[in-house]
């Protein structure tokens, strides 16, 4: 679903939308690329479970109508489950490179693979920077990501991140 809002017709804003959609993790940077390349933006993202099929990411883009000059340059990051400090590690990288996350998605298995490996989960973060920023200086914000299968340990997790010194982003 989606939430649509309109100005009065006259002199309102226009606005372009293109949608993303793939099963395939390791297009969706092509994809991304591509779609910024022509002045889109990234305004929505979410995983789609098909049952048996498996999960497709869908990234919602919206420009002005129009306007195709590059604005944004987008990092994909992800990872699964059993590999949450490579995770981290990228994510810490690509903060130095002056990237900043702007969606993250929780994707729960639900093709073949969660038949095989039930409760495997993958993370898939988006992040974004100025496209003309040549000389990006980092700053000194650290992200931590944290994920469980189990909503009952959240409460636990985040209060232990948050006495570290860590604000829900």
């Amino acid at each position: 679903g989606a939430v649509l809002s309109r100005q009065r017709p006259d002199g309102a804003t226009r606005y372009e939308y293109k949608l993303l959609a793939t099963g395939n993790i390791s297009t969706i940077q092509k994809e991304l690329d591509a779609a910024a390349g022509e002045g889109y933006e990234v305004r929505g993202a979410m995983s789609a479970g098909k049952f048996l099929v498996g999960t497709d990411i869908v990234i919602v883009l919206e420009r002005l109508a129009g306007e195709k000059a590059q604005r944004f340059l987008y990092r994909i990051l992800t990872t699964n489950s059993d590999r949450e400090n490579e995770f981290t590690d990228s994510l810490h990288s690509a903060v130095s490179d002056g990237y900043r996350p702007i969606k993250v998605i929780h994707q729960i298995d639900t093709g073949m693979g969660a038949l095989i490996r039930p409760g495997k989960s993958t993370f898939l973060a988006i992040l974004s920077r100025n496209a003309g920023n040549g000389n990006v200086s980092p700053d000194d914000t650290e992200y931590k990501l944290l994920a469980t299968m189990r909503t009952s340990t959240m409460e636990k997790e985040v209060n232990q991140a948050a006495k570290e010194g860590y604000k829900l982003y």
